[in-house]
């Protein structure tokens, strides 16, 4: 296979022309240029596919020891590990089927080998099994084609770094990112951790894990795939928990499809896939599509394509201003990369995504393009929006708050709500509602990012209320009692969640501190209410999540791996069990369960069986 060298994975800086727009250095350089090796037709097939006749490998044992360290032992690391530049052969482009199996060399800036997996400055990647070096790693053995684990490690760290250097690029503070409480300060990913045809992300445990088809395709190859679950991880970081309303949608198609698609400049994603299975180059998915939500369908992958489309048919509108689709897709991964920061419900409509969209566009673009590009891009957004059914054709952009508390709590941050530190927004939120003896506010994740071309800093801190026993003191984390503050300049532009309801009503608000009974008892009556809230009440857009959760319970709901504690929950102390699957709130009193920070699961089969 031929090798080509350059395209160094660095960190990139950003080359502002006149105000005119934005070339993000390393997108140009490498991963970017996502053109198929062989002719393609109008979305970038090749016409010439690598041959890829699945052959099994050998396979058991090693994969429930590859698939997760216990919850309660995320990335335990001895020391710090020394960190220094590597070069490393990947795909040219984004598989092997748009490389026609050929091959580049890369450097990762900051990497090195360890013995929990390779390490780079925000990420820890394993396989099967533990790779001796990171160069010269081949993708085949002899006449196999199905790539080998070390070839599939050291392709996804390249493709993880490269996607960390592309926020870095448009301003996201990475650090602030893989600090936040739940991240606990590192990416897991999983090459070959399971043997299904599948790939999920799990917010609890912070885990990207990816399978092999039976050992017929190794899915972490691909990536399309991986950098479909990295951004699964990134809008869970930005706004975590956003799986119920049209947040399972917008994951899967805004935050997982639409980056991927404007890193390879391919409307397409996962040519292997087709390949795999016997029909070379077609994909798992197309972004040059029209669909509205209510032809998309109810299913979170389906209805996905209407959000990943979305963002592709603007970014095509783009690419006829400012002269050609790699400017406009350079352009577009500030608004890509940075959406999620806008959000603030758990539960967003389709109205709340064309708002995040719209005010990403407006902190993130002026600079980086002229002000009369981005108020084309901002009527793409809109007709877009409207064209899909996801706003009506009244729907005007969000402007600043006008409710006097976020105007009052802005006002006590003294014009310093995007630079100001936690602290000093939790006691102007003292000053705003109040404070009582039973509660307290705790920070969740302090979040950052700017536009690089205007100096525009914003911030978003996600904030959790804490009840106090006031006879006790035994604290308890209050799961229904989240609030974000999004702030740009010297202004905060949203100010919501429901700890800011709790918060309102004050004395009003009760906390019942009354024990919980035998809990090994209520653990395993959770557990049974667990079963039964998944075989019955997951939404139905999210079958296939269902499907995979029942047939996986030894893998999900293990103890090592299940993290058991007292929380309260709508004003009541209920139990919370957190696993790999997601974190389930069991109230005892009524058996009921919520389900909050389930795993985003990416079954392939389905889509096959389609």
């Amino acid at each position: 296979m031929e090798s080509i060298k350059g395209g160094d994975i660095k960190k990139p800086q950003l080359s502002i022309a006149s105000a005119n727009l934005v070339s993000v250095g390393a997108i140009k350089a490498e991963t970017i240029k996502a053109k198929p090796a062989a002719a393609a037709d109008s979305v970038g097939r090749s016409s010439k596919a690598p041959e890829f006749a699945p052959q099994a490998e050998k396979m058991g044992v090693e994969e429930s020891q590859a698939f997760g360290q216990s919850i309660k032992m995320l990335a335990a690391e001895e020391g710090a590990p020394k960190l220094a530049p590597a070069t490393v052969t990947v795909w040219t482009n984004e598989n092997n089927f748009t490389s026609g199996g050929k091959l580049k060399q890369v450097t990762i800036p900051e990497v090195a080998i360890t013995s929990q997996g390779i390490r780079t400055p925000h990420a820890l990647v394993s396989g099967l099994q533990p790779i001796d070096k990171l160069d010269g790693q081949q993708p085949f053995d002899g006449n196999s084609k199905v790539t080998r684990d070390a070839f599939d490690q050291v392709q996804l760290t390249a493709c993880i770094q490269s996607h960390m250097d592309l926020q870095a690029a448009v301003g996201i503070d990475n650090d602030k990112i893989w600090k936040a409480k739940t991240n606990d300060g590192i990416c897991r990913a999983k090459a070959n951790a399971i043997p299904d045809l599948n790939a999920f992300y799990s917010p609890t445990s912070n885990d990207l894990n990816f399978g092999t088809n039976n050992g017929k395709w190794h899915l972490a190859s691909d990536n399309d795939v991986t950098g479909h679950e990295k951004g699964h991880n990134l809008g869970d970081k930005e706004n975590p928990n956003m799986f119920s309303g049209e947040g399972g949608a917008i994951h899967e198609g805004y935050f997982g499809d639409f980056p991927c698609a404007l890193v390879a400049r391919n409307a397409n994603l996962s040519e292997d896939f087709g390949t795999a299975l016997g029909t070379p180059g077609q994909p798992l998915r197309n972004l040059a599509n029209d669909k509205t939500l209510r032809e998309a369908g109810s299913e979170v992958h389906d209805r996905g394509e209407a959000y990943g489309g979305f963002g592709w048919r603007i970014t095509e509108k783009l690419a006829t201003k400012v002269g050609g689709l790699d400017k406009a897709c350079d352009i577009m991964l500030h608004v890509a990369l940075k959406t999620g920061f806008y959000f603030t419900s758990k539960s967003p409509t389709s109205k709340d995504f064309v708002d995040a969209v719209i005010k990403c566009a407006k902190d993130s673009l002026p600079k980086v393009i002229d002000q009369g590009t981005v108020d084309f891009v901002c009527d793409a957004i809109k007709a877009e929006g409207v064209k899909r059914g996801m706003i009506s054709k009244s729907w005007t952009a969000p402007g600043a708050p006008t409710d006097a508390k976020t105007i009052a709590f802005n006002a006590a941050l003294g014009g310093e709500a995007a630079t100001c530190s936690s602290d000093v927004a939790k006691g102007a939120l003292g000053k705003v509602f109040g404070t009582r003896k039973d509660c307290e506010i705790t920070t969740y994740s302090e979040l950052a990012w700017k536009n690089p071309a205007s100096g525009l800093q914003s911030q978003k801190l996600i904030m959790q209320l804490r009840a106090v026993d006031p006879q006790s003191g035994k604290k308890y984390p209050v799961e229904d009692g989240y609030m974000a503050m999004v702030a740009t300049g010297a202004n905060v532009s949203d100010l919501a969640g429901n700890g800011r309801r709790i918060l309102e009503q004050g004395s009003a608000y009760k906390f019942d501190f009354a024990p919980l009974p035998n809990k090994d008892a209520l653990v395993k009556e959770a557990r049974a209410a667990i079963e039964k809230f998944i075989e019955t009440q997951l939404e139905s857009g999210h079958k296939h999540l269902q499907t995979t959760l029942m047939a996986n319970k030894s893998r999900f709901f293990n103890e090592q791996d299940m993290l058991v504690e007292e929380v309260m929950n709508k004003g009541k102390i209920c139990l919370s069990i957190t696993s790999p699957a997601g974190q389930f709130i069991y109230d005892h009193r009524d058996h009921s369960i919520e389900a909050h920070r389930l795993m985003f699961v990416d079954n392939f089969a389905e889509k096959k069986a389609k």
